[in-house]
């Protein structure tokens, strides 16, 4: 839902997996994300999310984060320069 409404994401996400009978769904956004992200775990499907909340990979079964930690990365790389360097 790209209007940032977390009731039509979560309606949305149960059609798709309760009526629909699709395997994964891919949410974008945080906040549609972590509303989803319950529904898709008690239907026992896979979601696919592009958003920087690592609180859902680590609290879900069936979440995966496919937006990076830039802040992350970067360090792990200014680091590594550091040390090659």
């Amino acid at each position: 839902d790209s209007a940032l409404d977390t009731k039509k994401g979560v309606t949305a996400a149960q059609k798709l997996l309760f009526v629909d009978k699709v395997d994964a769904i891919y949410v974008d956004f945080t906040p549609i994300a972590i509303a989803v992200a319950a529904v898709v775990e008690r239907a026992g499907k896979v979601m696919l999310y592009s958003a920087a909340a690592e609180s859902i990979v680590k609290t879900k079964k069936f979440a995966f984060k496919t937006f990076h930690n830039y802040r992350q990365a970067c360090g792990a790389l200014a680091k590594e320069f550091q040390r090659s360097g």
